[in-house]
């Protein structure tokens, strides 16, 4: 159809994300991992984060919902501006990709010569939960 996985709406933006992460089973989208990457640059920073954080629980001053919401934030912000500054993640855009993207950026879509983004749909939903079952 000429049109971007996103566009056509027939997977979740969790199922592009893990696409655009892993590559497609069929081969024809190359894995562009994103988030393995971030944390592994970011690992240090996380990790001095979060024994601030234990430390906070441990103190009285945080829940443990709110700390894992703070780590969650951090992390999901890392990663989109992995994806949105700096050098595009590899590799390339196919040029059928890019030709078409162009047009789109041409047409006032901001972003979209990227590599992970299309229409900006799976990056704004990047995001966080924070889930603790109890028992």
């Amino acid at each position: 159809s000429g049109k971007g996985s996103e566009d056509r709406g027939e997977l979740t933006n969790a199922q592009i994300a893990a696409r655009l992460e892993y590559g497609s089973e069929d081969g024809r989208q190359p894995p562009r991992p994103a988030v393995a990457p971030t944390f592994d640059q970011k690992r240090g920073e996380l990790t001095a984060m979060a024994t601030k954080l234990v430390g906070g629980i441990l103190d009285g001053k945080l829940t443990v919902e709110r700390a894992l919401g703070i780590m969650g934030a951090k992390f999901a912000a890392e990663i989109k501006k992995k994806i949105t500054t700096g050098p595009q993640i590899p590799p390339p855009n196919a040029p059928s990709t890019a030709r078409r993207k162009q047009k789109l950026t041409r047409k006032g879509a901001t972003m979209g010569i990227r590599t992970w983004i299309d229409t900006g749909r799976v990056l704004a939903s990047l995001t966080w939960a924070v889930i603790i079952e109890r028992k």
